[in-house]
């Protein structure tokens, strides 16, 4: 339009220089021109206003439409994206709601989608499966953690003849002997022993209880109530083990009014044994009942003996009977005998256990003699007990049973929603899945996404998933 009006002042321009000497006539006609010329351009001028004042025109008896603006275009586009908007699903609703608001929210959700109720009665059975699980399994750790009676392992073996670093420490030597005396018989005892080492009359006239201790105050108590002898040797009886202490202890404990019963226990403590070139120790313990004070009662005595390595002082609260590393024996005025002791030691659980293997031989000679012979076993085995199901393996399965039952959990409703969305490529329902898994929430948030993209730019379902090559021929 511009280059019109250029045209018409340069054609003014040549008519006014084409004549040096124009007259009145030529002038007037040249300016009525000119004036022509204004009129249309300015009438060009205002069409193009109006053209672009007004949405439509009529140009050759037809009715133009002008293409809608981009506001207009993008307006459109937002309302359509925003009705595509499933505002009814988890992943499409406020992460900052009240829990009242959440449950009515997810009450609407499976109201909507009945398929969400296939996937809380799972959920249910879930729960209820775990719970069970935990109870009985718990149980079970339980009683394996406070059973009386526990399995147990070998952690460490000592053989004191392999090895030179390793010192052997001689267990307590116990003799125990019990017999029955009647009173006649200890006030003659008393009187016949011991009344010309005290002070007051030779005969018992307290109880048997304060005469005894009298007896056990007295001096050479082990040479004169119940001479005894002990000592330990190596095998090659060039070395001896020495007798740290012995300790007698007595009780007593009456019938009826006859006769009473007494109880002496004597311990022996030894030195720790060395061993040398594979060279072992034993040890003996006689006891002579013939120079006793109760040799003339007309009862025999029980004698029991055995090793320990704890203190036992009360000898009348010993339970010896069933004990596997005690030996039983019985002395009287027919026969002398001697007793092969051979004990083993084990640990459980840092505590010392003891068996033994007795053998008894009888002679003619010497009676009321019994000459009591140990030997220690070179090798300790130490056991350790375990639990076989702990509170830490119970931890463990209830871990793994979790992760169990909320894999088959997922994976059938997984399936659930993959049957319910088998119309809708992009899975935009996922039921109660995005409550239980920020996973499934992001994954039913990203569908929605691209369903909202693709309802914007107006583009189906079939142009979304078709090939290049598709696209381009349908273009």
């Amino acid at each position: 339009m511009a280059t019109g009006v250029f045209g018409t002042i340069r054609e003014v321009e040549l008519v006014l220089n084409s004549k040096d000497n124009p007259t009145t006539d030529a002038i007037s006609e040249q300016l009525d021109q000119l004036t022509k010329k204004f009129v249309d351009l300015d009438k060009r001028l205002q069409r193009v206003e109006d053209r672009l004042d007004s949405p439509m025109e009529e140009l050759g008896g037809k009715e133009v439409f002008e293409k809608p603006t981009y506001a207009c275009e993008m307006s459109g586009a937002r309302e359509k994206a925003l009705a595509s908007v499933n505002r009814i699903v988890i992943s499409n609703r406020p992460l900052n709601l009240d829990p009242c608001s959440k449950v009515r929210d997810v009450c609407v959700m499976m109201k909507s989608t009945p398929y969400s109720i296939c996937q809380l009665l799972l959920l249910i059975l879930a729960i209820a499966g775990l719970l069970v699980f935990v109870i009985i399994s718990l149980e079970v750790a339980y009683d394996s953690t406070n059973a009386e009676f526990k399995p147990i392992k070998v952690v460490g073996i000592d053989r004191y003849l392999d090895s030179a670093d390793l010192t052997y420490k001689t267990p307590l030597h116990y003799v125990w002997i019990g017999e029955t005396v009647s009173y006649a018989d200890f006030d003659k005892a008393y009187h016949f022993w011991f009344g010309w080492q005290l002070d007051h009359d030779s005969y018992c006239t307290s109880s048997i209880e304060t005469c005894l201790n009298d007896l056990m105050e007295s001096r050479n108590l082990e040479y004169v109530v119940y001479p005894i002898s002990q000592q330990c040797y190596n095998d090659h009886n060039n070395r001896s083990l020495k007798l740290r202490n012995m300790t007698i202890t007595a009780d007593v404990q009456s019938l009826d009014d006859h006769d009473f019963d007494v109880i002496w226990l004597f311990k022996f403590e030894f030195d720790d044994f060395k061993p040398f070139e594979r060279d072992w120790f034993y040890c003996t313990m006689s006891v002579d009942w013939g120079a006793s004070i109760f040799w003339d009662s007309n009862y025999s005595a029980e004698v029991a003996f055995f090793v320990s390595r704890t203190e036992n002082a009360a000898p009348s609260g010993f339970n010896l009977m069933g004990q596997k590393h005690v030996g039983y024996t019985s002395i009287d005025h027919s026969s002398r005998k001697s007793v092969n002791y051979v004990y083993s030691e084990e640990t459980i659980d840092g505590m010392p256990e003891f068996t033994a293997v007795i053998d008894e031989f009888e002679f003619d000679d010497y009676a009321g003699y019994i000459d009591i012979r140990t030997v220690a076993d070179p090798t300790i085995v130490h056991w350790e007990s375990y639990t076989t199901y702990s509170y830490s393996n119970w931890l463990a399965d209830v871990g793994g049973f979790y992760t169990l039952v909320g894999a088959i959990f997922f994976v059938l409703s997984k399936k659930l929603v993959e049957y319910a969305n088998r119309n809708d490529p992009f899975h935009r329902r996922m039921g109660i899945l995005p409550l239980m898994s920020m996973t499934y929430r992001n994954a039913e948030m990203l569908a929605g996404v691209r369903g909202l993209l693709v309802s914007a730019l107006s583009i189906s379902e079939g142009e979304y998933f078709a090939a290049p090559a598709q696209i381009t021929s349908v273009g």
